[in-house]
């Protein structure tokens, strides 16, 4: 499964962006997974249709964190163009900081960085495990 992991940018309180992605992903119908305000970290999901429903097929999982270095990282389980662009304009909407405030310094522009997991599957139990992983975590067995 690839995951494609986006880089946003912003310049404002990393709480009051934290709280209006967690209100923008409960209007549009996302499963709020994991919610930690003081780690700054988020997990939300949207089924996507019949099999999404029933396996967790073509589930869309949504990873928004806030690293230190600055920026919002949002690490998706498929491509969603349209989600990210929300998600910039709600960082873009926040009010700026003050000029003196050390949280702003250091920001860029987005930057986008798109990384692909290959996963295989194993050769015991079937599951895909990534392709850097000497053993498979649900048998043991070496997947290759």
């Amino acid at each position: 499964m690839s995951r494609f992991l986006h880089t946003l940018s912003f310049s404002g309180n990393a709480s009051s962006l934290f709280e209006a992605i967690c209100r923008y992903f409960h209007e549009k119908g996302f499963h709020v997974e994991e919610a930690d305000a003081v780690a700054l970290r988020l997990h939300a999901e949207k089924d996507r249709g019949i099999l999404s429903s029933l396996f967790g097929l073509g589930t869309l999982h949504v990873f928004v964190s806030f690293p230190r270095e600055g920026g919002v990282q949002v690490r998706l389980s498929h491509p969603a163009p349209s989600l990210v662009e929300d998600l910039q304009k709600l960082a873009d909407e926040l009010p700026a900081p003050a000029a003196g405030n050390p949280e702003a310094a250091g920001r860029q522009g987005p930057t986008i960085i798109v990384r692909e997991i290959v996963r295989i599957p194993c050769r015991f139990c079937g599951s895909l495990v990534e392709n850097t992983q000497k053993r498979c975590p649900y048998c043991g067995g070496e997947p290759r």
